[in-house]
């Protein structure tokens, strides 16, 4: 702590600046920038809350996938892909899910298609065991 001190004070003369007037504008700043990172991460859980609240019968499975995939914070071509991670692996089954509750229309197989060429009985299994109306 002492020699983060020196160093601002150091840089503090260097640029011609009264050492205790540096600090306390560099305290303002890093304390401007916790508050900005905190209303962006406000501001995101509200867009989240818009993009899944939003989804209707009438939304495709780009949408459902793109909503779901942002509210995780996962890309949509992770999803796609064979990675089993946890994280991935929970927005899978949000997702499909979501398309199955929310478009009765879109059979098992093709929900198995859109998600990377998955066979239907990965869909089944993934209803069975993570929820959904089956």
């Amino acid at each position: 702590m002492l020699d983060e001190a020196r160093t601002i004070d150091d840089r503090a003369i260097e640029l011609g600046y009264n050492p205790d007037f540096y600090r306390c504008v560099q305290k303002r700043i890093r304390r401007e920038a916790v508050m900005a990172m905190r209303f962006a991460e406000c501001r995101r859980a509200a867009r989240v809350h818009r993009g899944i609240a939003s989804l209707s019968g009438q939304s495709t499975m780009d949408e459902i996938a793109a909503a779901v995939c942002f509210k995780h914070d996962i890309p949509v071509s992770e999803i796609m892909g064979r990675s089993k991670r946890a994280e991935i692996m929970a927005c899978y089954h949000e997702i499909i899910r979501r398309i199955h509750d929310l478009r009765p229309d879109i059979t098992l197989v093709a929900i198995g298609r859109f998600l990377g060429g998955r066979d239907h009985t990965c869909i089944v299994h993934s209803l069975a065991r993570h929820g959904g109306q089956t």
